[in-house]
């Protein structure tokens, strides 16, 4: 499934309780498209259904066309197949649902906002030369879709998030009354994310097994809100006072990131079955990002024993301690960013304590299970508030 919403989705129908049918409804590219998307799918168990609709793709003329075919097939899969309740997410893909015309209610995950993105775009200080074609998008579509994206919440009247970070925000942002949003943070598969993974890991990834110093790993969409660039500028500096090599992987095209350099390896896009791997192969994971809601793969890099240095923004606090499990530092400071990896360079007795303190941090709070029982036990509110309500 595609990015971080697509595997909530795939995470949390795969462990709902067996009692809860369940009916999972995506674009056509997610299954025709990716083989990865293919063999996920193979996972979910029998108590879920995947629905394909049409050929989309990530664009927003692509998500358009998902919304439209979602506003004529579900409102049918209710009625037909006695759906007791739907369960959106913050790319609205229902926004050309009225909650008023379909008798279920609708709860909605919010992840992240157009609104967040689009400020945390104009806050890298970028030219629009710079952005890639989703943040020129986002930018210049940016006026219709927070006016869209405001009334989508005005008018739903059930929410999830995955942080209290976000459970504020939404209520300054959107006036949402923090009373009618619950609280459920995700998790992280800690067999699949496992440091056992480094035994065969340069098997995975040859071009990284070879490379002695310390391996940094940049692994997110190539966006500038992400800060990509901040880390650019940043690597010139931190080459001058240690030996790293920094390692970038992830979909998208940037600029950013200049000609080829001999301490920097350019992966590209990777493929979900060979991500724990790419972890594994790595001692550090940076996220120098300037909005984030509760990222997965900072979850995922802790779970791997991979020491985490992350900008503090948005929940990331309700998962990294500064200095205990992880190293948090002010978003879009470039000087923190030169002081921090350089000091996890340096010191790898201390990475290596931040990446087993990473490691007891999922275990102990972050596991799907619960995400997912927790998900099922709101769905039985939400359906005995909307039957009172007749």
């Amino acid at each position: 499934m595609r990015g971080g919403v697509g595997n909530y989705v795939l995470q949390a129908s795969k462990r709902m309780p067996s009692d809860i049918e369940i009916h999972v409804v995506a674009p056509n590219a997610v299954g025709a498209q990716s083989p990865d998307s293919k063999n996920e799918l193979r996972t979910l168990p029998d108590n879920a259904h995947v629905h394909l609709l049409g050929g989309s793709n990530d664009s927003f003329l692509g998500k358009l066309a998902f919304q439209v075919q979602c506003s004529r097939v579900v409102p049918k899969m209710v009625k037909d197949l006695g759906i007791d309740i739907i369960h959106s997410q913050s790319e609205m893909p229902d926004l050309l649902i009225s909650p008023g015309k379909v008798r279920a209610p609708i709860v909605t995950t919010i992840h992240t906002t157009v609104e967040g993105h689009a400020r945390a775009i104009r806050a890298t200080g970028s030219r629009f030369g710079e952005l890639n074609p989703s943040e020129k998008i986002t930018m210049l579509a940016s006026p219709f879709l927070v006016w869209a994206e405001n009334r989508y919440y005005r008018d739903r009247s059930y929410f999830l998030t995955v942080s209290n970070w976000a459970r504020r925000q939404m209520s300054e942002e959107k006036a949402i009354d923090p009373r009618r949003i619950r609280v459920v943070h995700i998790g992280v598969d800690r067999d699949l994310f496992n440091p056992s993974k480094r035994i065969t890991a340069p098997e995975h990834f040859s071009e990284l097994a070879d490379v002695k110093a310390p391996k940094i790993l940049f692994f997110s969409r190539l966006a500038t809100r992400k800060g990509l660039g901040l880390l650019m500028k940043a690597i010139p500096r931190i080459t001058r006072k240690v030996d790293a090599h920094f390692v970038f992987a992830g979909s998208g095209r940037s600029s950013l990131l200049g000609a080829p350099r001999k301490d920097c390896t350019l992966l590209g896009y990777v493929h979900a079955n060979e991500v724990p791997y790419l972890y594994a192969s790595s001692d550090v994971f940076i996220l120098p990002s300037l909005y984030e809601n509760f990222p997965a793969s900072i979850l995922e890099a802790m779970a791997t024993e991979c020491a985490v240095i992350s900008s503090d923004v948005g929940g990331v606090a309700e998962m990294v301690v500064n200095g205990r499990n992880g190293i948090t530092i002010p978003p879009g400071d470039v000087d923190s960013i030169v002081d921090s990896v350089t000091r996890l360079v340096e010191d790898e007795k201390f990475r290596r304590e931040l990446g087993k303190s990473g490691r007891e941090t999922v275990e102990e709070r972050f596991r799907w299970e619960e995400t997912a029982l927790r998900t099922a036990e709101y769905y039985r509110e939400v359906c005995e508030n909307y039957a009172s309500r007749g």
